[in-house]
């Protein structure tokens, strides 16, 4: 099934890519992807920590498919008396690439006010290179003490994202904030969409979980509910194709196709391997077909499905990444052929009865 993403389809993304969702806070970009799933084709639920999931029953092998919702990002831990903002950060947000960016403060209340991240003038640093740490950065809301800051409704706990609108460049390739892993969700839903209309015997469900950016736990509840056969995951990972690398890990590349993850690591903490036979099946299948993907190696990043081939009694996983330049950026660039060829994939997988 070849597929073309349509005006429609950017504009789905655009509000996917622009809805805040922080870790923990993802109520409003949950709203967003539950009113894009086909409701009359697929039950839709919600469990107590948030994840959303949307089943379309049948009588064969159970599949999950999951993405998670949320973005990286920064909370508000004290207001200076002169009414600057100190942060902590809300997953792994680039420190370096802070100083200078514009935001978006979401008070408890849901109203957003501009932001934007201190930067020391360059007339003051003298091409002098600085290592930055969170703890010298600080929020301007424009306010000119505490008790004004207070006035405009920020609270210690608030979060912000970066304020960047999506866009098109060159055509092909799309900019944005949270493309980690808005992409990820928007191609689920893509998929659920276009199942309405394939014959399939699987049992499947789409699962968009919560706080991916903060821990690895968030798929645990529905793998337990669910009782999945088998788990396929669906994130960003790490090209190596800018000018500024000069020992690449791998050869990713943006526009050469979806990724098979066979390893991937965050050193001493956790890594994730996937299904050594399940994900041989894939590989062979997308070989046969003549799909164009990239095989995945990369320390430094983990995903959604890390943990879950040890939850119950084990599960079978996999796990396909979009190449995503700048992650946990402002400005995260992706390729939409990549994204093109990952739902056809997914959905061939499924009509052919691979998995």
């Amino acid at each position: 099934m070849a597929i073309k993403l349509q005006e429609q389809d950017f504009d789905l993304i655009k509000s996917l890519v622009t809805t805040p969702g922080l870790p923990g806070r993802e109520a409003l970009i949950t709203e967003k992807i539950s009113q894009a799933i086909p409701s009359s084709d697929w039950e839709i639920n919600q469990d107590p920590v948030g994840n959303l999931t949307a089943r379309k029953s049948g009588q064969g092998k159970k599949l999950l498919f999951i993405a998670h919702m949320d973005e990286v990002g920064l909370i508000v831990r004290r207001i200076t008396d002169d009414g600057f903002l100190k942060v902590e950060r809300l997953g792994g947000i680039g420190v370096h690439v802070l100083p200078g960016s514009s935001m978006e403060l979401w008070t408890s209340k849901g109203k957003s006010l501009e932001a934007l991240v201190g930067a020391p003038s360059a007339h003051l640093v003298n091409g002098r290179s600085q290592d930055i740490e969170i703890e010298d950065l600080y929020i301007d809301i424009g306010a000119h003490s505490k008790e004004e800051a207070r006035a405009l409704g920020v609270n210690i706990g608030d979060g912000l994202t970066w304020k960047s609108d999506l866009q098109l460049l060159n055509g092909t390739r799309i900019r944005g904030k949270a493309l980690d892993d808005r992409l990820g969700c928007f191609a689920l839903i893509k998929v659920a969409t276009l199942l309405g209309d394939i014959e399939q015997d699987y049992d499947i469900m789409v699962a968009f979980v919560v706080q991916e950016e903060a821990m690895l736990l968030e798929a645990a509840p529905i793998v337990r509910v669910f009782e999945p056969d088998i788990v396929i995951g669906v994130d960003g990972t790490l090209p190596f194709d800018t000018p500024d690398i000069d020992e690449p890990q791998s050869d990713l590349f943006l526009g050469k196709g979806p990724c098979i993850k066979l390893m991937d690591a965050i050193r001493g903490k956790i890594a994730y391997l996937p299904s050594w036979d399940l994900t041989r099946t894939i590989i062979r299948y997308m070989d046969e077909s003549g799909f164009v993907y990239q095989p995945e190696v990369v320390i430094g990043l983990s995903t959604a499905v890390s943990l879950v081939p040890f939850m119950n009694s084990g599960v079978k996983t996999a796990c396909f990444s979009l190449p995503i330049r700048y992650h946990h950026s402002a400005v995260e660039l992706a390729d939409v052929n990549d994204l093109e060829r990952l739902i056809e994939i997914m959905i061939d997988l499924i009509r052919e009865r691979v998995l």
